[in-house]
């Protein structure tokens, strides 16, 4: 009976360890989950030939705040602004691009380049656990043409307001997208795609916020059959080593 129940305590032993590792193990991928439910702003991001992204707030794997000075951006499109500011905490997030200043090349060069302009271009997102809701402000904001009349855009325009730049790119005002998945929302106060022969493929977003419908931390906690399994070894472990002193003692029978 003694010889059985000290395999009994070895085979427990063995099993409270192999637990203990999966418990190890098992903190970090946890970890990990937090990162995919969180708020975020993006001053200024380029996606395709030329793939930038400039300015990065986010919670609550942050940082929490940024702002960047004198941001550039140079290629098929050049953007400049004198200061990117975001900010995003568990509730909320905002992103602003003071003194914008784009410069969108056409196919044909001899037509001169469009230039897109303004004061201020910002957006914002906030959730309350059950719903999203966003919007974008743009302050004198207005698109120089080379030939055609200039356009001047409105400082709250609906969301995905259309603005197409022929032979350029195709803009939108507000955009808003919501995963599919997630249901997070995204709103960009500006999202411009280059048309193709503009100098390749190429997507700018300017002032970018997302705001997921509810913001989970998740805390390094593992499974509680990982935590019983580990409890378990360790009395287990505790017993072999009693039940073996037991039978090295002299007289023990």
């Amino acid at each position: 009976m003694r010889t059985n129940f000290r395999r009994g305590g070895r085979l427990t032993a063995v099993l409270g360890m192999t637990a203990i590792a999966v418990l190890a193990f098992a903190g970090p991928a946890s970890a990990s989950h937090a990162e995919a439910g969180q708020n975020s702003a993006t001053g200024l991001f380029s996606n395709g030939a030329i793939y930038t992204e400039l300015g990065l707030a986010r919670f609550p794997a942050g940082p929490p705040t940024d702002t960047v000075l004198n941001a550039d951006i140079t290629g098929s499109v050049n953007v400049t602004a004198e200061t990117l500011t975001l900010n995003a905490d568990a509730t909320s997030a905002s992103a602003t691009v003071e003194t914008l200043a784009l410069t969108l090349f056409p196919a044909t060069p001899a037509e001169g380049a469009t230039t897109l302009n303004a004061t201020a271009v910002s957006s914002e997102c906030s959730t309350n656990g059950t719903t999203v809701t966003g919007s974008a402000t743009l302050t004198d904001a207005i698109i120089d043409l080379p030939i055609l009349s200039d356009i001047a855009l409105d400082v709250s325009p609906a969301a995905n307001t259309n603005v197409s730049i022929p032979g350029v790119a195709t803009i939108i005002l507000n955009q808003q997208t919501v995963d599919p998945v997630s249901g997070a929302l995204t709103v960009t106060g500006i999202f411009i795609e280059l048309l193709p022969g503009t100098g390749g493929a190429q997507i700018i977003e300017v002032a970018s916020s997302t705001c997921q419908v509810t913001v989970l931390v998740i805390p390094v906690i593992a499974p509680p059959f990982a935590v019983g399994a580990g409890v378990l070894g360790l009395i287990g472990y505790g017993v072999f080593l009693f039940r073996r002193r037991q039978t090295t003692t002299p007289g023990a029978a």
